[in-house]
C-alpha cells in the first residue's frame, strides 16, 4: 500500500499526454526550448524510408538535457545487423551505453513468422530421406528476445544524483508475452514503468509514437498520430518550478521514497560506492 500511494503521488506530478503529429525536426525551439531527460525510441528499422543512416542523423542530442539525460532505444532480437546500428546511433547522439533491458517472449514459437519449425529447409526440420540437406534459412538458435539499449549523456553517478535516478530499483528483463499479430511491433508497457521508475526528470519524450501508446507524463512525437494538442509555450510552462518543487523539472523526494528505494552497496576494499 506503500508503494502505491507513492506511485499516486509521482504520477500526479507528471503532466498529461501530449501529442504532435508531424515530420521529426528536433530542434530545442520545436518544444518551447525543453530540453528532455529520457528519450525513448523504437524505430521501424525494417521501413525502408527509414534507414539506420537517418535514424541516427535525428540528432537526438539536441533535445537533450546535457547536465544528464537517458536514451532508450529498442534494436531488434539480434539476429540481424539492427543491434550495431543502435550503438552507431548512440555514438553519433553523443550518449555512452551503460545498459541493456532484454524482453524475454513467453510465447514464441518454431513456427512464427510464417514458417513451421519442420517445413522443408528450416533450421531445425528433420532430415529428409533421399534429399540433401538444406542450409538453414533462419537462426539455429529460436530468437525469443529483443533488446533495449540504454545511453546515458553527462556525468552522472548513482551515489550523487538520486534526484536524477533511482539505480537497482527494476530488473533489466522484462518476460511477458508478444503480440499475437505477427505484424504488431509494440513493445511491453513495463518498458514505461521501468524508465518512470529510474529515471526522475519529468520531462519524457518518446519518438515513432502512435496513438495507441500516448501516455500520461510524456510528449509523444510521431508521423503517424491522428492528431495534435502540442503547444510549446504551455509545455515549457509545465517545468518552470525549481527542482525539486511540484512543478520543478524533476519529481520531488519525499522521505518514504527514498527509504525503499534500493541503495548501491558499496565496493568491498575501498568502501566507495559504484559509478
Amino acid at each position: 500500500q506503500a508503494e502505491d500511494g507513492i506511485r499516486d503521488c509521482l504520477l500526479s506530478r507528471g503532466l498529461g499526454d501530449v501529442y504532435k503529429r508531424q515530420e521529426f525536426a528536433l530542434e530545442p525551439a520545436a518544444f518551447g526550448n525543453v530540453l528532455f531527460d529520457a528519450i525513448y525510441l523504437d524505430p521501424p528499422w525494417r521501413d525502408p524510408r527509414w534507414p539506420p543512416a537517418r535514424v541516427a542523423a535525428l540528432r537526438v542530442d539536441r533535445v537533450a538535457n546535457p547536465r544528464g539525460a537517458f536514451v532508450f532505444l529498442w534494436c531488434g532480437d539480434g539476429n540481424d545487423r539492427t543491434l550495431e546500428y543502435g550503438r552507431e546511433c548512440l555514438r553519433s547522439w553523443g550518449f555512452r551505453r551503460v545498459e541493456e533491458i532484454v524482453w524475454l517472449k513467453t510465447n514464441k514459437e518454431a513456427g512464427d513468422g510464417g514458417r513451421d519449425s519442420n517445413a522443408p529447409g528450416s533450421a531445425t526440420a528433420g532430415p529428409t530421406r533421399g534429399a540433401s540437406p538444406s542450409p538453414p534459412t533462419r537462426p539455429v538458435l529460436l530468437p525469443t528476445n529483443e533488446h533495449c539499449l540504454v545511453g546515458i549523456l553527462g556525468n552522472l553517478r548513482r551515489d550523487r544524483d538520486g534526484n536524477v535516478m533511482h539505480a537497482n530499483i527494476d530488473v533489466d528483463v522484462i518476460v511477458s508475452e508478444a503480440p499475437a499479430d505477427a505484424s504488431d511491433a509494440s513493445k511491453p508497457l513495463e518498458t514505461y514503468d521501468i524508465i518512470e521508475n529510474f529515471c526522475q526528470g519529468r520531462r519524457r519524450l518518446e519518438l515513432f509514437g502512435t496513438d495507441a501508446n500516448r501516455r500520461m507524463g510524456w510528449v509523444t512525437l510521431g508521423e503517424s498520430l491522428s492528431d495534435s494538442n502540442f503547444d510549446p509555450e504551455v509545455l515549457a510552462g509545465r517545468f518552470a518550478g525549481e527542482p525539486g518543487s511540484a512543478a520543478g523539472p524533476t519529481l520531488p523526494r519525499h522521505q518514504r521514497i527514498e527509504a525503499l528505494r534500493p541503495k548501491t552497496p558499496p565496493f568491498s576494499r575501498s568502501g566507495t560506492l559504484h559509478p
